[in-house]
């Protein structure tokens, strides 16, 4: 192989890195944001058992606000690891289109806008627990001026 040929493969193959990295950094920060509730629904599990009757309809709506958004956050964290996993796919079909000349251009460009499309929904699902949790902190914030 010509070094110019292995400039354009290695280019074409690890340009999409950057992709993985930054997609890296938002499946970290969201996998941070997916601890919290957990450690929450733990934390109120536990309170419930010795809770009043009427703190328990408080608890327990809590409870259920942190489950919902500890779904839309398990949603989020498998669109991202599943764009990851196109990306790390389209690298393999770059490679292999410009080293074996197979043509895998109409596959490469399904397997990005799958990429890109993942990435969307997961950003959606992230809006979503963002406005879950804003929501929650409402209620909160309206009980306590209320009284």
């Amino acid at each position: 192989m010509e070094i110019e040929n292995l400039i354009k493969v290695l280019q074409a193959s690890i340009a999409p890195c950057v992709l993985i990295s930054g997609l890296g950094l938002l499946l970290l920060s969201i996998s941070n944001r997916f601890v919290r509730p957990i450690d929450r629904i733990r934390q109120l599990c536990h309170a419930i058992k010795d809770a009043p009757p009427e703190d328990q309809s408080i608890i327990r709506e809590r409870l259920q606000i942190y489950y919902t958004r500890c779904r839309l956050l398990r949603i989020s964290i498998a669109l991202i690891v599943a764009s990851i996993f196109f990306v790390s796919l389209m690298m393999v079909m770059l490679f292999t289109n410009l080293v074996f000349h197979i043509q895998l251009v109409f596959l490469i460009k399904l397997v990005f806008i799958g990429m890109l499309g993942c990435l969307v929904a997961a950003l959606i699902f992230f809006l979503l627990d963002i406005r879950l949790a804003l929501h929650s902190i409402k209620k909160d914030v309206d009980k306590h001026l209320i009284k």
